[in-house]
């Protein structure tokens, strides 16, 4: 259980005590429905305040405050987002991008940053709701932002997503202030709108923007992970050869290759040709 839940079920337990006793002490009906009314008063007003109280807990992944403790790959995305203005990143999947995106938005705070997420308003609802940031500025890609809001950081998170809204992307762009910056993330293997995919291209064949790929790639039947900066053609290996050997080694690597197949794995994890 949880801290929140612990206050919760501690204060249910003395509303449950407060009724019962003003219930006992009460024969007329009037005056009981009058006492337990006040007993839910006072219990929305003790529980809002002992929630209010509550610290938010920081999550050990969510902490990116010493960044040469994180992975290689999480910590070339970290200084990407700081050294590049206009920044487009292709990741493969489960290695991380949504936590890290997550956890920089944190970071910054909402004040200078919003964090687009490309799902339906639902489903970002339910995951901010999941990760305890629900009411923050998190919003989904199928809207543009609130009227007038400029941010020193935009940072747009799987952005091929079919519920992603070009149009959307376009007033999100618009609303970094001058100096600001915005970082873009998706997977090349979402199924979406061919809008998305092209509105991708394009920014990423102008001059100020930086477009990087991280995937894999093998050889002798070995995988090795590598980022291609698009624009400057240049290729480089990950240091540790893998991505993220701390949860994807090369043993694990191998078995989901030989698991889910060629074409799967090469999808998932955008293994190059």
């Amino acid at each position: 259980m949880n801290t929140k839940t612990r206050l919760v079920a501690t204060v249910d337990s003395n509303l449950y005590a407060e009724v019962d006793r003003l219930c006992n002490a009460t024969q007329e009906t009037t005056n009981r429905s009058a006492a337990v009314e006040e007993a839910l008063r006072m219990w929305v007003r003790a529980t809002q305040e002992e929630l209010d109280a509550v610290t938010p807990v920081m999550l050990p992944e969510l902490d990116i405050s010493n960044r040469a403790s994180l992975p290689w790959i999480h910590q070339s995305w970290q200084e990407a987002i700081s050294k590049h203005r206009r920044l487009l990143v292709e990741v493969p999947r489960m290695h991380g991008c949504t936590t890290q995106l997550l956890a920089r938005y944190l970071e910054e705070g909402p004040d200078r940053c919003a964090l687009v997420r490309g799902e339906t308003w639902r489903k970002v609802q339910s995951w901010t709701r999941r990760y305890g940031v629900f009411g923050q500025q998190i919003f989904s890609a199928d809207a543009g932002p609130p009227p007038d809001n400029r941010y020193d950081l935009v940072l747009v998170d799987n952005a091929l997503h079919p519920a992603t809204s070009v149009d959307a992307l376009d007033q999100w762009l618009s609303s970094v202030s001058p100096d600001g910056h915005v970082a873009i993330f998706y997977h090349d293997h979402d199924i979406g709108p061919k809008a998305n995919a092209a509105w991708i291209e394009s920014l990423g064949q102008r001059d100020d923007w930086t477009w990087l790929r991280y995937g894999y790639y093998s050889e002798e039947d070995r995988l090795y992970g590598y980022c291609d900066n698009v624009l400057s053609g240049s290729v480089y290996d990950c240091p540790d050869g893998v991505h993220w050997p701390e949860y994807w080694s090369r043993d694990q690597l191998d078995q989901t290759r030989k698991n889910s197949g060629e074409t799967s794995f090469g999808k998932l994890f955008n293994l190059r040709p």
